[in-house]
């Protein structure tokens, strides 16, 4: 979306505890600044109500961690902080739109509730996210970053590091309960990687939904046992 640098645009929150606070928009990149619409941001959230069977509306603070990985303003992570998701953490690796988001958004605070940024490259994250055995990952590159048959190689590597990740951290542990949902916004299908797929020691299930011009790609990870 282009937005004019003289005409500051702010977001509110939808739902939960901080319902209502505004979150501003960071200075664009090269003549845009593109946030995730009302649409996208409501579908996302069902789709990690349905898979926890929980309700987000803020009432109840959950243990599920929310990952923000390239959260530009930072809005969606501050929707999960606000509707019950905890820790949430919000990754910027841009500068200038990190020191924005700290700005503006450091302040908010719930009670029980933990919010961390971070200014890193979100393949970065890969391991991070497997500290915390249920968590809902929501992925938002620009668009200019995907191939036109959905190829992303930056979200290839992502991949390719969480799940070795996962592999490791299962030959040293026996824990059978970790479970995450990926939610990748793109603009065609995402295609992930065949050899992915073939590890046999978890479900992988993917789903692809389409809304107008953008595709939320779900992948539910379970381990087997």
């Amino acid at each position: 979306m282009n937005i004019s640098e003289r005409k500051k645009i702010h977001i509110p929150i939808q739902r939960g505890i901080l319902k209502g606070k505004k979150v501003p928009l960071p200075p664009s990149i090269k003549g845009h600044r593109n946030f995730t619409s009302s649409l996208i941001k409501e579908a996302l959230f069902q789709h990690i109500e349905n898979y926890y069977g929980i309700s987000l509306d803020g009432r109840r603070i959950y243990n599920i961690g929310f990952f923000d990985l390239c959260a530009g303003s930072g809005q969606i992570g501050m929707e999960a902080y606000s509707r019950g998701l905890n820790p949430v953490h919000i990754v910027e690796k841009d500068k200038k739109r990190f020191n924005f988001i700290l700005e503006h958004l450091k302040d908010y605070k719930i009670k029980g509730s933990k919010l961390i940024f971070h200014q890193k490259d979100f393949k970065r994250l890969a391991d991070d996210i497997l500290q915390i055995p249920y968590s809902a990952i929501f992925i938002d590159l620009p668009y200019t970053f995907w191939t036109e048959e959905g190829h992303c190689s930056h979200i290839d590597h992502f991949f390719y590091k969480f799940m070795h990740y996962m592999n490791e951290k299962l030959t040293k542990t026996n824990n059978n309960e970790l479970k995450y949902i990926f939610i990748i916004q793109s603009p065609k299908p995402y295609r992930f990687p065949e050899s992915l797929q073939k590890n046999s020691n978890m479900i992988i299930i993917h789903e692809v939904k389409h809304y107008r011009k953008h595709y939320l790609n779900l992948f539910k990870i379970n381990l087997t046992q």
